[in-house]
């Protein structure tokens, strides 16, 4: 881990039962995180969506580097088990780096981190 930071890789601070996947499309970057933690329970008589106990993930830290240079305009958070959209602070460090923090997540959050090119 630290040597891909040390090579300017994405870093996201969270419990490894968070998944990450990116996309990179004109003007914004789309980030997908997945939270695969649940509570699981010995009731034997529970089925389908019962079983379904997710566990709330909180204070993600992103460090995301951005494959080109671009001026961080915004970062929106989607999350659609507790239908939320909000807008993130975030620190652009450079062209290519912006950092923010994930309050809280459920089960799935997107972010849509919105640029213009420089």
């Amino acid at each position: 881990m630290v040597r891909l930071k040390k090579h300017g890789a994405t870093n996201i601070t969270s419990p490894w039962t968070v998944r990450a996947t990116a996309c990179s499309q004109p003007n914004h970057v789309i980030l997908h995180l997945v939270n695969y933690d649940r509570e699981e329970s010995q009731n034997k008589k529970l089925r389908g969506s019962e079983l379904e106990r997710p566990k709330p993930v909180d204070n993600i830290l992103v460090d995301f580097h951005l494959t080109r240079s671009a001026k961080v305009e915004s970062v929106l958070l989607h999350t659609p088990d507790g239908k939320t959209t909000a807008k993130l602070s975030f620190q652009q460090s450079s062209n290519d780096r912006v950092r923010f923090r994930i309050p809280s997540m459920l089960v799935y959050a997107v972010i849509k981190i919105s640029t213009s090119q420089q």
